[in-house]
């Protein structure tokens, strides 16, 4: 019987404008009433999850970063896997001019400056719609207060990060980037959620891997999880588990790796499948 929903956000659970709204809090929330559990599995950090604030304050587990950091319902870190210096050290020295966020649980560190960094990421759709635009909301000013422009080498080093992010929007880097790290990371895995877009950790850290860990620390069984995910970073999670779904409009890898397809993530396909499986 399957008793526990665990989700990706971006592009699975949350609706077409990256937004937590009243559609999804209503079904997760009689999901939890009804004596079921819900997690969230997702790339964001701790800022990018407090922008959806009513999951941020459901009692419910959070898998941050890819895997890399684990909440508990009380917002405490149970789970933290940190990428080695040796990763660290092979970014800093290969893409010194990179667009690359370290980030740690509490913030970033970019060797860019504010002026550049914007420009990097203002020229990609999915940072306009996710941050720029929300200015209005202050979410902006907040994700842009957790960063440190500038950071040395040294300052990368000694910080406790958990994942590295970098974009790179034209076709051919991004191809050689891919490339090398496919051949150069040795202890850290690439499991990017979109094109042009890399997502590094440890190579014991992934979503899949915390949603396991989670099971032993809860007592979870594989068979009683539904989880729903869109990108290459839910891959390795929908092949691990019996239960999985992918939306129409999913990477053709997160398709491949699904036991079923749903309608599009834009016409609440997984609010929908949610309902089905515990609010109906």
């Amino acid at each position: 019987m399957i008793r526990h929903a665990v989700s990706d956000l971006d592009g699975t659970l949350l609706n077409g404008s990256f937004e937590w709204d009243q559609v999804i809090e209503k079904e997760i929330s009689r999901l939890l009433e009804r004596g079921y559990d819900f997690a969230a599995a997702t790339g964001r950090t701790e800022e990018g999850v407090k922008n959806c604030p009513g999951l941020w304050k459901m009692p419910v587990y959070l898998i941050l970063m890819n895997g890399a950091l684990i909440l508990d319902p009380k917002r405490r870190p149970i789970l933290v896997t940190e990428v080695s210096l040796r990763t660290k050290e092979h970014f800093l020295k290969k893409y010194p001019k990179a667009n690359l966020e370290f980030i740690t649980q509490k913030g970033i560190l970019t060797r860019l400056s504010r002026e550049a960094y914007i420009r990097e990421y203002s020229a990609w759709d999915m940072w306009r719609k996710k941050v720029l635009d929300k200015k209005e909301s202050g979410y902006y000013d907040r994700y842009m207060a957790q960063i440190s422009f500038g950071s040395t080498e040294e300052e990368i080093r000694t910080a406790q990060v958990l994942k590295i992010n970098g974009l790179e929007l034209k076709s051919k880097p991004y191809e050689r980037m891919l490339a090398d790290l496919e051949e150069s990371l040795v202890d850290a895995v690439n499991a990017p959620f979109a094109d042009h877009v890399i997502e590094v950790t440890d190579r014991e850290a992934s979503k899949a891997k915390a949603l396991l860990w989670l099971c032993d620390h809860l007592g979870w069984k594989r068979e009683d999880i539904a989880v729903f995910g869109d990108g290459g970073n839910d891959v390795e999670m929908l092949r691990n588990f019996p239960h999985s779904y992918a939306p129409s409009d999913a990477s053709p890898e997160a398709r491949e790796a699904a036991s079923q397809i749903l309608p599009s993530n834009r016409e609440y396909a997984v609010v929908e499948k949610i309902r089905e499986l515990f609010c109906e």
